[in-house]
């Protein structure tokens, strides 16, 4: 039972954020440049830039 609900949040979660990402990158970006995730290439160049700068700063906290 929890293995069928952790699979349906995870789920939720991803079509949430997509959902998310694509209204906010609507809204902000020059009109014709916006850049929907609508196939895995998006998708990897986003998550991509997110873990990037994630790990920027996290190399910049711990002094690297």
């Amino acid at each position: 039972m929890r293995t069928l609900f952790g699979i349906v949040l995870g789920v939720g979660i991803t079509v949430g954020a997509a959902y998310v990402h694509d209204n906010l990158s609507t809204a902000q970006s020059v009109p014709g440049m916006a850049r929907t995730i609508v196939n895995w290439d998006v998708a990897a160049e986003v998550t991509g830039n997110a873990m990037r700068v994630g790990r920027q700063q996290i190399d910049r906290l711990l002094g690297k």
